[in-house]
């Protein structure tokens, strides 16, 4: 009897762990369009967009977060803390006129898509980084 007892407790382990594994919500991974863009839009293309591209960075697209600006790459997929986007907006350092100070909830968007691979898209994957200026 005490056999079977235990295997009723493993059974039932075993199917609480497999229904809390089905169960848990998965948060989906952010991506440019639908996560970081809005961010980038209400926070920092006022003076990194297309119409003033100070540090000849413009944050309004995908394809120009990726070219990067002046001082070259803003992003390194998978390594938030080796890029520059991140550690200035990490830091505080930008916006520089404090006016749009992005939230630290946005902050933490924004480090989930680099760390993420920097996707455009859902299931992109990560991205190649770099291109001609």
């Amino acid at each position: 009897m005490e056999v079977r007892s235990s295997e009723l407790v493993t059974q039932l382990v075993a199917a609480a762990l497999v229904t809390a594994s089905i169960a848990a919500p998965t948060t989906p991974q952010p991506v440019f369009e639908r996560d970081v863009l809005p961010i980038f839009e209400a926070n920092c293309v006022r003076c990194h967009g297309p119409k003033l591209r100070m540090a000849h960075m413009d944050l309004s697209t995908y394809d120009h977060v990726l070219k990067g600006g002046e001082s070259g790459d803003v992003v390194v997929p998978g390594k938030p803390n080796e890029s520059r986007l991140y550690q200035k907006i990490q830091k505080g350092l930008m916006p520089a006129d404090k006016k749009d100070a992005l939230s630290s909830e946005q902050i933490e968007v924004v480090r989930k898509w680099i760390e993420a691979g920097g996707a455009n898209i859902e299931s992109a994957g990560s991205v190649e980084v770099g291109g001609t200026r």
